[in-house]
């Protein structure tokens, strides 16, 4: 990392990154691997990951530029890193090997968690990965495209043109900003609805039908969630077997459909 950032001051206490006696801050989430889960690869990446951040961002902009809201500024932080990972030399294979491997890995790792099971970790999974896929120009992880496939639908017309400019201006951080800012914003809205979506969940299985149903008339419309009939008809189901007569109804009229 020191022969990256040519900052001769940098080192690891632990696994925090220090400059001299200055703890500095580690902005998004697959810069941090696990001792316990995660090979040495995916520190090779994540330590390339941090250099990038020190060299190719102006940490001033950056810090002044950043939204209030906790959704908004998490989504804004990644979309920084990515733009500083894209901007990795070409003629340094290694270190876009080490990247790439560590995105992977925080991939995987995130989705065998159980994450992208729930409406918000799926939402911020998914522009996580359409992000950097675009700018970029690298595949999704293929492991989980088709897990991706319908949120990744849903997103297009919220996110289409800001997330188009976002490869064009990377090389540009405050031009890139304003589509970073817009995408970020837009994601917070979308992860505030897809959040009642997850709380209709947990109801719905402590055995409350009135959230079986409210859940499923949101996938039935994306409403918060991608639209999918299939999940739509299974809360109503639940719902009809938890003894909402109206659900009952609705599930039988969709099947004379």
């Amino acid at each position: 990392m020191r022969a990256e950032s040519g900052d001769a001051a940098l080192h690891f206490r632990g696994r925090r990154l220090f400059r001299g006696n200055e703890a500095l801050p580690v902005h998004a989430a697959h810069l941090h691997p696990s001792p316990e889960h995660d090979d040495f690869g995916s520190f090779r990446g994540a330590a390339d990951g941090m250099a990038l951040r020190l060299t190719s961002s102006d940490a001033v902009l950056h810090k002044h530029l950043c939204p209030a809201d906790a959704v908004a500024r998490t989504v804004f932080e990644l979309l920084e890193q990515i733009r500083v990972e894209a901007m990795a030399p070409g003629n340094m294979p290694g270190l876009l090997r080490n990247l790439r491997h560590r995105h992977e890995q925080w991939s995987l790792a995130f989705h065998h968690s159980g994450l992208t099971e729930t409406a918000t970790g799926l939402l911020l999974y998914t522009v996580a990965q359409v992000c950097r896929a675009r700018v970029t120009a690298q595949p999704v992880v293929d492991a989980t495209e088709g897990v991706i496939e319908a949120t990744r639908m849903a997103l297009a017309p919220m996110l289409g043109q800001d997330l188009a400019a976002l490869r064009r201006h990377r090389a540009d951080q405050a031009a890139y900003a304003r589509h970073a800012l817009a995408i970020a914003r837009a994601v917070a809205q979308a992860f505030h609805a897809a959040r009642a979506a997850d709380e209709f969940d947990k109801a719905c299985n402590g055995g409350m039908p009135t959230a079986c149903s409210n859940l499923g008339l949101m996938y039935r419309n994306g409403d918060g969630v991608a639209r999918a009939d299939e999940r739509a008809v299974a809360y109503m189901q639940k719902a009809c077997d938890l003894g909402m007569a109206s659900a009952c109804r609705w599930v039988e009229d969709k099947r004379r459909q």
